[in-house]
């Protein structure tokens, strides 16, 4: 595998860790937290509010009938993550 092949894989990797972490523990009803370290010899990354991602709490119900990720839906958090080579 080619480094730059790694390297999209390593982001790809981290992209979906990420969603998948923050969608599963809802259906789950349980808290995680996620800790992570980020080396130098990997891509260069970066989130919002020094690494903080403060989702709030909702119920099941907010995920239920017609909402989807393209509409828009009050008390959202908004957060960037960002990801280079």
């Amino acid at each position: 595998m080619r480094p730059t092949q790694r390297n999209l894989m390593k982001k790809s990797i981290l992209l979906l860790s990420l969603l998948f972490s923050t969608t599963f523990p809802v259906v789950a009803g349980q808290d995680v937290d996620i800790v992570a370290n980020i080396k130098n010899n990997t891509c260069q990354s970066g989130i919002s509010n020094n690494g903080n991602i403060d989702l709030g709490v909702v119920g099941v119900g907010d995920f239920t009938g017609n909402i989807s990720a393209e509409n828009y839906h009050p008390g959202g958090k908004e957060f960037t993550i960002t990801v280079q080579d």
